[in-house]
């Protein structure tokens, strides 16, 4: 089982928060793995975490056609995100793997993850609610979780979108395309 965290390694995108949670987890739940693909700022601090925590492995920058690979086998993705972000493609793209993810609740990410329905939202800069969901998300429920997430991917498909700007420019005009 792993958890996956795809991203900057900036101070703003929750890294340390990760650091922080997943050293209490990895302490019950031994055979776990967090996997960290990415680059910024915090890289040197991540390749001495994995040397000081047990369960990491980092995979540096990871080119987005590769990216796929580890979603798919992740027990959900983690965006721990501090700072206010719009639309999180990466949450739509783990949804449509099946996978669930596990994101702060800030900015626009409410608006995509229903809590503990297709993942679960935690407090920004607090280690103890993201351990709380990775302990969850170890649980029985993730089939349920990854079902959900699925059909939560539908809702963005290119279909959907241009049905619904449709609706909405009948709605404004009062004509049918």
């Amino acid at each position: 089982m792993y958890f996956l965290y795809i991203g900057q390694l900036e101070p703003y995108k929750g890294v340390r928060v990760l650091l922080d949670a997943w050293k209490k987890f990895i302490a019950e739940y031994p055979e776990a793995r967090l996997e960290i693909a990415g680059s910024g700022s915090l890289e040197e601090e991540v390749r001495g975490a994995v040397t000081r925590i047990r369960g990491i492995q980092y995979h540096g920058f990871i080119a987005h056609d590769r990216l796929p690979e580890l979603i798919y086998g992740a027990r959900a993705t983690i965006l721990p995100t501090l700072a206010y972000e719009t639309f999180g493609l990466s949450i739509i793209e783990s949804f449509a793997a099946g996978v669930p993810v596990i994101v702060s609740r800030i900015g626009a990410t409410p608006e995509l993850v229903e809590d503990g329905v297709n993942g679960y939202l935690v407090t920004p800069h607090d280690p103890s609610a993201l351990y709380s969901a990775f302990t969850n998300m170890a649980g029985a429920s993730w089939n349920t979780l990854s079902e959900n997430a699925k059909r939560s991917a539908n809702k963005y498909t290119i279909a959907q979108y241009r049905l619904t700007l449709q609706a909405l420019y009948m709605t404004l005009t009062g004509r049918s395309l």
